[in-house]
């Protein structure tokens, strides 16, 4: 999240929420595929998927190059944003087969 706020200013490639939903999908396998129980399922999973197993293409529909005028939540901690990660979170959905 920080680097993505952090790329909406002077500078930066601005903020991507597709960035932050790929980022997002690569914490979630990797914390699955930590447990004892999951590594050998993920990673098996993991040898024959497309990109759009890991980012489906919904998600690249999400805001790209918000400069830091055009990010319209108040904060990371404001309750708009956490909805918007929780939207990025339904979309990655389809990881949750782990």
């Amino acid at each position: 999240t920080w680097k993505e706020v952090s790329d909406s200013g002077a500078g930066g490639s601005g903020c991507s929420l597709v960035d932050l939903a790929a980022d997002r999908s690569g914490v979630f396998i990797a914390q699955h595929g930590g447990q004892g129980d999951k590594a050998e399922e993920v990673g098996q999973w993991l040898a024959g998927v497309s990109e759009t197993d890991l980012l489906p293409i919904s998600a690249l529909a999400l805001a790209e190059g918000m400069t830091e005028a055009e990010f319209r939540y108040a904060s990371t901690d404001s309750k708009e944003f956490a909805l918007t990660v929780q939207r990025i979170d339904d979309t990655l959905a389809v990881l949750s087969r782990f």
